[in-house]
């Protein structure tokens, strides 16, 4: 009995040989490629850390449109302060004053530095210097620097009941106000060596012969036309002994016998009006001209490369200490920013959260800082401060003295 007919499987020869059957797709295995060597990899990584390394030193060498304040040193002032001619008491602790680094800020700094740290501040440059002209930025800040090493050694001084002498060349004219009595008379630049015929030196020989007069009366003036440059700024506001405005106090200080008049002087009559507290004025401001300090003893120091008006405040609270029998700071180390003013007064500085950063990295738990600065600015001081740093302000030098010897348990 024949069977059914079969068809051989596809691709059957059908000559009895063994038949191969393909497998399905699901059981295909895939031909395998060449293999990329390990090393290729590690080409690829290194050219790319290159073009990102070549980016950011690129970017760290292009200089943008703004300036960059970020925390600088903190200086003891310990070891910079000599004091010669008289008994001093080295200082066993330290006051400390912290600077502000200021540069042209680069493309790095913007780009990949100012997300990352908030005590950095960047201002547009013509802001910081007027038309480019960093030179006259520079040399003013020098000077400010002199003039605070000068008014720290003279309240130091006076603080301790020192004498100190000044000396002058007359009374430069700094601005006349409008529609006052001055106007149309005087001008910025004018020297004034005489008034009522006694000779001026200082702004106090001004004030002195003023205040025997009442509004109404008049003042005679010996004035030198354009004799004291215009630049001349006054160097307080109460007009003692370093200069300011046309209202000072008596100290008793002598003034010289009449002189005669000099070809080059002008003599100019002044009415004097009431001000609003009832002083005779002119409607002048006035500075000190060649204003000289003569000091009881050598004070010398030594502030490197740092300029600005800031340390005056450290200045004034080292020499307090070196010439106090008993140690101000008792061997402990204290910062303290601000300006010091012929008065004793502690004036505004710039940079506070980038000093109190610097201040911070020095390990000081004290830090003096004047009084009524910008409220965001002493927000953000404290946050970088925490817990650490100790943020004080004062208004003066007593206040200072005062706040260091509660600090160290005087």
């Amino acid at each position: 009995m024949t069977g059914p007919s079969v068809p051989p499987p596809e691709g059957d020869p059908g000559d009895g040989s063994p038949t191969v059957v393909e497998p399905a797709d699901a059981d295909v295995q895939p031909r395998q490629g060449r293999r990329v060597p390990r090393w290729v990899g590690w080409v690829v990584g290194v050219v790319v850390l290159m073009v990102i390394g070549g980016a950011i030193g690129a970017s760290a060498a292009i200089r943008t449109d703004q300036v960059l304040f970020e925390p600088g040193s903190v200086r003891g002032t310990a070891g910079l302060v000599e004091v010669s001619g008289t008994k001093s008491y080295p200082m066993k602790g330290d006051v400390l004053f912290a600077t502000v680094s200021v540069r042209q800020a680069t493309l790095f700094d913007r780009v990949f530095r100012r997300p990352l740290d908030d005590t950095l501040r960047f201002t547009p440059i013509d802001e910081v210097y007027p038309d480019g002209d960093k030179a006259a930025v520079d040399a003013a800040n020098e000077s400010a620097m002199d003039d605070s090493k000068t008014v720290a050694s003279v309240v130091a001084l006076q603080h301790l009941g020192r004498k100190v002498t000044f000396t002058g060349d007359g009374v430069a004219i700094v601005e006349v106000a409008p529609e006052m009595p001055a106007d149309g008379l005087l001008k910025a630049g004018d020297l004034l060596v005489g008034a009522d015929g006694q000779r001026l030196e200082l702004t106090d020989d001004l004030h002195r012969i003023l205040e025997g007069k009442k509004p109404g009366d008049s003042v005679k003036l010996s004035v030198v036309r354009g004799g004291a440059p215009s630049s001349t700024s006054p160097h307080g506001e109460d007009g003692k002994k370093t200069g300011g405005k046309d209202d000072g106090k008596d100290d008793g200080a002598d003034t010289d016998p009449p002189a005669e008049q000099s070809a080059d002087e002008e003599s100019v009559i002044v009415p004097l009006v009431a001000a609003d507290d009832g002083r005779p004025v002119m409607g002048v401001q006035v500075a000190d001209y060649n204003l000289d300090v003569e000091l009881p003893i050598d004070i010398s120091f030594d502030s490197g490369e740092v300029t600005g008006p800031s340390a005056g405040l450290a200045w004034t609270l080292a020499i307090v200490d070196e010439l106090t029998p008993d140690d101000l700071t008792m061997g402990q180390r204290v910062a303290a920013t601000g300006t010091i003013g012929p008065d004793g007064a502690v004036g505004p500085i710039g940079g506070l959260p980038q000093k109190t950063a610097a201040v911070r990295r020095a390990g000081a738990e004290l830090f003096l800082v004047p009084e009524g600065l910008p409220k965001e600015d002493l927000v953000q001081a404290k946050q970088i401060a925490g817990d650490e740093v100790d943020l004080v302000e004062v208004a003066t030098l007593d206040e200072a003295i005062d706040e260091i010897e509660e600090f160290v348990g005087a």
